[in-house]
């Protein structure tokens, strides 16, 4: 019963549309905290990302990530 990771198409499809969800989020968020100021707690990678290119950078590279998720998902239910 060993299944490849790649078989479970759904899988990929669920991550990058949630991954575009979040990537949603994070720029509605981010626009808030740039409205009320202040400082607070990020992941390194998202302050960094934020740092270098704002909140376009970061919503930007998580929507072009569930947009690669996604490509995986259709390349592998087409090739079931």
């Amino acid at each position: 019963m060993s299944e490849d990771f790649g078989d479970k198409w759904w899988i990929w499809l669920l991550a990058g549309i949630g991954l575009l969800g979040f990537a949603g989020y994070m720029f509605w968020d981010l626009t808030q905290f740039e409205s009320t100021g202040g400082t607070r707690l990020e992941h390194q990678v998202i302050a960094g990302l934020y740092e270098l290119g704002g909140k376009w950078l970061v919503s930007g590279f998580l929507g072009l990530v569930g947009v690669i998720l996604l490509l995986v998902a259709f390349k592998s239910k087409s090739e079931e």
